[in-house]
């Protein structure tokens, strides 16, 4: 009995350590890559964060060719 109430504080603990890596690591995006896995040169895959409406927010911006334009839609509400 003693035993198994060890494993479940220690599991508990390690399950929060984790928790608490996940929530505070940096967001992140992997790259653009091939059928063959390699970079696409031109691809562009970034998360960036910006002040909309007084509001702290992410923007993820992936694609292919970087040379093309990011359509990007934002609805005001009140």
């Amino acid at each position: 009995m003693r035993k198994r109430n060890k494993m479940r504080l220690t599991t508990m603990v390690l399950s929060l350590v984790l928790l608490v890596i996940v929530l505070f690591s940096p967001p992140r995006t992997p790259p653009i890559k091939d059928a063959e896995g390699r970079i696409l040169p031109d691809s562009i895959a970034e998360i960036e964060q910006v002040v909309l409406g007084g509001v702290k927010q992410s923007i993820l911006i992936r694609g292919a060719d970087r040379s093309k334009p990011v359509l990007l839609f934002l609805q005001h509400s009140l």
